[in-house]
């Protein structure tokens, strides 16, 4: 199994016995990575070009440098609209709502009815968290 990091927690999945799967590994390993919803390689090539890291060649480096990690996150909330129409930073500020970005990273895998348990454990724990940080989640929590 593995263990991935998603929108708003921990979720554990197999790995594919290819040794690529995702950012790479064996069946059995265990990771903290970021989840990446399409072909292994295109976002890795697409998130390096754009901040000049060469991580179709070096995927591993998402997983094990914090600084990357959190680069690619962010190129991607900032710039992808991924299975959306919009990217999921551009869902917050718009006002298309949490559930915007839902789709904007998980699209059909999510909303739609695709797995509404999950969807709601995400918004559970945006509401949890806002509520944290002394704010409110807003309308349109779903997808």
């Amino acid at each position: 199994m593995r263990l991935e990091i998603t929108q708003m927690g921990l979720v554990e999945s197999p790995v594919l016995g290819d040794g690529h799967a995702g950012f790479g590994g064996r069946s059995g390993e265990t990771h903290q990575r970021q989840r990446w919803q399409s072909a292994p390689d295109r976002p890795n090539k697409a998130a390096g070009d754009a901040l000049g890291i060469d991580l179709l060649n070096n995927p591993y480096l998402v997983e094990r440098d914090a600084a990357v990690a959190w680069r690619t996150a962010l190129w991607y909330w900032n710039t992808q609209n991924g299975p959306g129409t919009m990217t999921a930073h551009n869902a917050m500020v718009t006002g298309a709502g949490f559930g915007e970005t839902i789709r904007s990273i998980n699209g059909s895998l999510e909303c739609n009815g695709g797995n509404p348990g999950q969807v709601q454990n995400r918004i559970d724990n945006y509401t949890r968290f806002v509520q944290i940080l002394g704010t409110v989640p807003g309308d349109r929590l779903s997808c």
